[in-house]
């Protein structure tokens, strides 16, 4: 019995802490999950926004680009009638272009199968990285386009704290995950990534 209020204790404490600081990251967990982002956002504003955040891509961290705040029913109309776009490159490196995707309540846009492995060599020695993001949305006024360089710092020890808390996917999940799993089986490299080129082809015919 003490050991079951033991545990309620630290579910309650953690559901309700606020991000903790570790460098230039916040590491935020509930309940469910813990996510790490960047203590700088790329864009906020009209109750939309953008992060650079850390994720699981099989056992390797990377980071990618999240994008919040788009109701459902207008997360599924921009992937048809709209675009999400985003790269992040490191000093020294190339630009690597992220696949972008509907999940976890907007979009996610994730580094593909090819770049996983040097991407996440590079973060924990990093100390800057240049995110660009751009979204277009038919039909509203949210269409920001942002490129900045965000400084990084404590990298390694978040990194660490994350992967012991236990780091969220970057593949999309629910239905859209089956999705992407059916267009990928089906020679689409991205994806759910290539449904809106798809349908803007479907119906430029």
């Amino acid at each position: 019995m003490r050991r079951v209020a033991g545990v309620m204790l630290i579910v309650a404490t953690t559901a309700g802490a606020a991000p903790e600081g570790i460098g230039s990251w916040l590491l935020e967990c509930d309940a469910a999950a813990c996510a790490l982002r960047h203590k700088d956002r790329l864009f906020s504003g009209a109750g939309v926004s953008a992060d650079m955040e850390v994720r699981a891509a099989g056992k390797a961290l990377v980071p990618v680009v999240t994008l919040r705040g788009l109701p459902d029913q207008m997360l599924l109309a921009s992937s048809m009638a709209g675009k999400a776009e985003a790269s992040v490159q490191f000093p020294g490196a190339a630009r690597v272009d992220l696949a972008c995707a509907i999940g976890d309540g907007g979009y996610v846009c994730a580094p593909p199968d090819e770049a996983v492995a040097a991407l996440a060599a590079a973060l924990p020695k990093a100390r800057s990285v240049a995110v660009r993001v751009a979204v277009s949305v038919s039909g509203t006024n949210v269409q920001p386009a942002r490129e900045r360089v965000l400084d990084l710092a404590g990298t390694p020890e978040a990194l660490a704290r994350l992967r012991a808390a236990g780091a969220p996917s970057a593949a999309p999940g629910g239905w859209i995950a089956l999705l992407d799993r059916g267009m990928k089986a089906a020679g689409y490299k991205n994806g759910a990534a290539d449904l809106a080129g798809l349908v803007a082809r479907y119906l430029g015919r």
